[in-house]
């Protein structure tokens, strides 16, 4: 599998396990299990930086290029609390509102796995640069 296939299956994964886990009335207990699921997904892109960065940049800027796309992510990342207090607060206490607003979180990997296609540089089997 390639390099671009390989995360737009991970995206699209994550997209449909995202729309299960918050779209289907599933018992808390279920919803908690189905995490794992969710979380293969999601956090499963990242394992693939580890191989896919180093090939994108040339040898005297490797380490430098992979660091910084590797952790840029990090820097969006700080504003999750800000927007899960805000969800949260809007809320009013309604774990019903949450869900819904964690199913249609789905369409962020959905999106990025249409986008993938054109975006994405494909290494596999590629001369890295030196």
């Amino acid at each position: 599998m390639g390099r671009r296939a390989m995360f737009v299956t991970y995206f699209l994964y994550s997209a449909v396990t995202l729309f299960a886990t918050f779209g289907l009335d599933l018992t808390p207990q279920v919803r908690v299990r189905m995490l794992f699921a969710v979380g293969m997904g999601v956090y499963g892109v990242f394992s693939t930086f580890v191989f896919y960065l180093p090939e994108l940049f040339p040898a005297r800027l490797r380490a430098t290029g992979s660091g910084l796309c590797y952790n840029i992510g990090r820097v969006v990342a700080a504003l999750g609390p800000v927007f899960v207090g805000l969800v949260s607060s809007a809320a009013g206490g309604s774990s019903d509102v949450i869900v819904r607003t964690l199913f249609w979180l789905g369409l962020i990997p959905l999106t990025t796995a249409l986008l993938a296609r054109r975006v994405i540089v494909e290494t596999r089997g590629r001369t890295l640069l030196s």
